[in-house]
């Protein structure tokens, strides 16, 4: 009696296996990021299809590859019962770097066969197009001494250059070109010697992406004021 209370028991507990459905010559069909694709920093989407047997999903995303994996940014189950859909995701929150990722389907006795996807992920640039950068001095229309010049602007978050032109007389009817100079985004002043004239200058912010509106301005430079003769040497 007691054999048989044991094969029945046996039985029972091989009887998920028998009805499971072998998917292990299967793998997932990876919809998003597509393999070597390259994104922004910033929350990654993953999505892949449902495939018929799998009672859930294993997702692990990791840094660089799975090779020599220096970090392990994402590993989790996604029940299939969990999400009535054809297809599944999930969002991960990725700095810069390259990464992998796979998925598994799993039931109780068989895992899918991995399909592993290769991702770039790169810095993204501040759309700064719609802005301008704030010159601080000299202001537009002043007028300032012969001499050494500095030219002075404010930061502008999401810049990593800067390029600054000055003219003579003016752009539309530019003589001379006394300068045209990109700066690195941690420089924000420029210094030029100006004889007297009239002078237009304008700056411009830039990242890899985007460039900032240019603005114009005016700068007139004035002749050194005559120095007074000295007086004549008093007669005796």
């Amino acid at each position: 009696m007691k054999r048989i209370i044991g094969i029945i028991a046996l039985a029972l507990v091989g009887c998920d296996d028998i009805f499971e459905t072998d998917i292990s010559n299967e793998r997932i069909v990876l919809v998003a990021p597509a393999d070597e694709a390259q994104t922004v920093q910033g929350e990654v989407t993953f999505l892949w299809q449902a495939l018929q047997g799998a009672d859930a999903y294993e997702i692990t995303v990791v840094s660089p590859d799975f090779s020599k994996p220096a970090r392990v940014v994402a590993y989790t189950t996604i029940r299939a019962d969990s999400v009535t859909s054809a297809s599944f995701s999930l969002g991960v929150n990725l700095l810069p770097g390259h990464y992998q990722w796979r998925v598994r389907g799993i039931n109780s006795g068989y895992a899918t066969a991995d399909r592993i996807n290769r991702l770039n992920v790169i810095t993204g640039d501040k759309d700064i197009s719609a802005v301008i950068v704030s010159a601080i001095a000299p202001l537009n229309h002043v007028t300032a001494p012969a001499g050494e010049v500095l030219f002075l602007w404010r930061p502008l978050d999401g810049a990593t250059s800067y390029r600054i032109t000055i003219v003579s007389p003016s752009f539309a009817q530019a003589s001379r070109a006394i300068a045209d100079r990109i700066l690195a985004d941690t420089v924000l002043s420029f210094s030029q010697e100006l004889e007297p004239g009239a002078y237009q200058w304008s700056l411009q912010a830039s990242n890899p992406s985007y460039s900032t509106r240019e603005l114009i301005y005016t700068l007139n430079v004035a002749a050194p004021e005559p120095q007074p003769e000295p007086d004549p040497d008093p007669m005796p």
